[in-house]
């Protein structure tokens, strides 16, 4: 198991949504690879994973996010140009492994989750003809409108992928 941190679940790994996370990550990286990250990163703790990827805790404040998706990382390298206030901040794209798959890490800033309830709440106003006159749905929309004038079709902006950054506004942090 060439990963560069412990994750038990990574065996026989079935995400609910299509895609693989984990296993996809642990079937590209390299051994070279993930003892380099681990070098590179000796502190660094499994924050969660998503269908075409898994994050990563490297400490004071920065999140490691492990793509092989080329779109997500043209929209990465898009997006640290742009210091947009309605994503999380990217500080660096990092092309770590070199062959026919690719493997990144995108670094950016850690974000608070949203509640379990409140993750709902903006996944329902996605779908929904739903009144945003709420503190956080008037929020969501100030993101979404953020995103589209900036020309950002993210279509990952659901509940479980926007938090908080430090400075408290809500923020999408998967750029996929």
């Amino acid at each position: 198991m060439p990963l560069p941190i412990p994750y038990p679940e990574t065996d026989n790994y079935d995400h609910h949504r299509e895609g693989y996370g984990v296993r996809e990550i642990n079937d590209k990286m390299r051994q070279e690879t993930a003892d380099e990250q681990k070098y590179q990163f000796p502190d660094m703790e499994f924050k969660g994973s998503g269908g075409y990827g898994m994050a990563v805790s490297l400490g004071d404040g920065k999140i490691g996010k492990y793509t092989y998706q080329p779109h997500e990382v043209e929209n990465a390298l898009r997006v640290k140009e742009m210091n947009l206030p309605c994503v999380a901040e990217i500080y660096d794209v990092q092309k770590i492994q070199e062959d026919q798959h690719g493997l990144w890490m995108i670094i950016m800033e850690e974000i608070e989750h949203l509640s379990e309830e409140d993750s709902h709440y903006i996944s329902d106003l996605r779908f929904a003809d739903q009144p945003r006159d709420t503190p956080l749905g008037i929020e969501y929309a100030e993101l979404i409108e953020c995103l589209q004038a900036n020309r950002l079709n993210f279509t990952e902006a659901h509940g479980w992928n926007v938090g908080r950054n430090a400075k408290g506004r809500l923020v999408i942090f998967d750029l996929g």
